[in-house]
């Protein structure tokens, strides 16, 4: 008989994901995106909301993204991948606890063509521990797919998000594997996007996520992410 008690170990709760909404702006040449009445899914004290920004084509400056604020709340820049042509993808997150609907501001570090954003709300999420692939997630000229080995925590989750620049009037769509699509949407005549979830009860160890494409992508760049529990 043991003289000391025995305590169950501590294990971290899952985490949720959600997908709540995807929005786009076809303006041509303007850093600063605003879009409104964006649901942001149910509030909770650990709400964490995650944005994936995208953008690519023309102009000049610096491609990046200096800040996306969610009701006036800023986010933090988790992951960004660039490819050429200014073709970028992005996920921005941050704690909002209240409300169910925001405005999303994007402003760009230079006068950018059209863009889109998607949004997930999360609870129990660690985002300070969030890993990303490091591969070439990138396409040019093919429909090839695209794919990371990602480890993943059990109880956390996985996203991934595809920008793409095609020919004119051709609109490419995404679909996942080991991932739920949850959107797909044009910015305009020759840039669209589109994203993935999933959570995960158990660890993944080096899991595949493939993006496959329906059309061939002139230029594509796509980020898959994983964050573990708080």
């Amino acid at each position: 008989m043991s003289l000391f008690p025995i305590f169950a170990p501590v294990t971290a709760a899952a985490a949720t994901v959600t997908y709540t909404d995807n929005k786009v702006s076809d303006a041509a040449s303007t850093a600063v995106r605003t879009f409104s009445s964006c649901d942001i899914g149910t509030a909770s004290d650990d709400r964490v909301v995650i944005v994936s920004i995208g953008t690519g084509g023309g102009g000049g400056g610096t491609d990046d993204c200096t800040s996306v604020t969610v009701g006036g709340t800023a986010l933090t820049k988790q992951f960004s991948r660039l490819h050429t042509d200014h073709l970028i993808a992005q996920f921005w997150a941050g704690t909002i606890t209240s409300g169910t609907s925001a405005t999303i501001v994007v402003t760009w570090a230079r006068a950018a063509n059209a863009s889109g954003i998607g949004v997930w709300a999360t609870t129990g999420l660690d985002i300070s521990g969030g890993t990303t692939d490091t591969g070439s997630a990138v396409r040019s000229n093919s429909s090839a797919d695209v794919s990371a080995d990602l480890n993943i925590s059990a109880g956390g989750i996985a996203l991934a998000y595809s920008v793409n620049l095609a020919a004119e009037d051709v609109n490419p769509t995404y679909s996942h594997t080991n991932l739920t699509t949850n959107f797909n949407h044009s910015y305009d005549y020759a840039r669209s996007g589109g994203g993935a979830s999933a959570a995960f009860a158990a660890a993944q160890t080096g899991l595949t996520l493939t993006n496959a494409t329906n059309a061939t992508n002139q230029l594509g760049v796509t980020i898959f992410a994983s964050f573990p529990p708080a």
